[in-house]
């Protein structure tokens, strides 16, 4: 994970790219979502217990992992300028 916050940030292999923190973790909130959604709809009706243990589980890696990528950026914030994305 630390490689991966690196690699979009001009401490990765390229430092001229650089893809703003808000883009990667949105992008982890809609994995985290949809992993969730898939634990709640295949465990819950098996073994309610066991869903909200996955749940829970699932949910204290999430937080490990987006402090992990959020460290790769550092000092690099960008401020927010509201410019499209597309030029």
């Amino acid at each position: 994970m630390d490689y991966v916050g690196r690699a979009h940030t001009s401490h990765g292999a390229d430092p001229s790219i650089y893809i703003p923190e808000r883009y990667v973790i949105g992008q982890v909130g809609f994995v985290q979502h949809a992993i969730n959604k898939a634990l709640v709809e295949e465990l819950h009706p098996v073994d309610e217990g066991l869903g909200h243990a996955a749940e829970d589980a699932w949910s204290k890696l999430m937080m490990v992992l987006l402090e992990m990528l959020a460290r790769a950026y550092g000092n690099e914030r960008e401020a927010e300028t509201f410019d499209p994305l597309l030029r």
